[in-house]
């Protein structure tokens, strides 16, 4: 919640900031989803066609690549334009089976040089767009019950605690070690 108010915040020019971190977040993350919305909406047109078990293993390997090509990380950049677009790309990447996109769009951010913070903020940040899009691509699918309710409440509770423990393992160093499990 606070990065997203020092966002919005920065956009608007409401006050006089600490730092410049958020500058240009609005900017890079309408970027980041548009790229993203490109790739997603051609994806989910032949999604069907990639749901095999060789997709899917080459999902996991291709993101098990990227988490072990993280303990090479060094830390030189600052979020930019160039690298807002290429994790556009890599998010709409991730739409295919066995790809996390956590994993990948971290990772990308990491090699690619930003801080853990910015990598990890910027990622779940740009998650919200593309989830939002996913759920309207998917609306008549969707079919409700009031049992679901609870079903919600659980996952948003899981959810929140499990982005609270990825945060402090990527702060820690142990991020790349998901490359055993994927």
């Amino acid at each position: 919640r606070q990065e997203i108010k020092e966002i919005a915040l920065h956009f608007f020019q409401a006050k006089k900031f600490k730092s410049e971190q958020y500058h240009d977040w609005v900017w890079y993350l309408l970027l980041s989803t548009l790229v993203t919305a490109i790739i997603g909406f051609g994806l989910y047109q032949k999604m069907d066609s990639f749901r095999t078990v060789e997709i899917a293993a080459l999902g996991l390997l291709v993101t098990s690549v990227f988490l072990f090509s993280v303990f090479w990380y060094k830390e030189r950049r600052v979020l930019n334009w160039q690298i807002a677009l290429l994790l556009g790309l890599v998010q709409g990447i991730a739409a295919l089976p066995g790809v996390s996109r956590s994993a990948l769009v971290i990772s990308t951010a990491l090699l690619l040089g930003l801080n853990k913070k910015q990598a990890f903020n910027f990622t779940f940040l740009l998650a919200i767009p593309a989830i939002l899009g996913a759920l309207i691509l998917s609306w008549d699918n969707l079919v409700w019950h009031n049992e679901y309710l609870l079903a919600l409440v659980v996952t948003i509770i899981s959810g929140y605690l499990a982005l609270s423990l990825l945060k402090r393992i990527l702060l820690k160093n142990y991020f790349p070690w998901f490359f055993v499990y994927t």
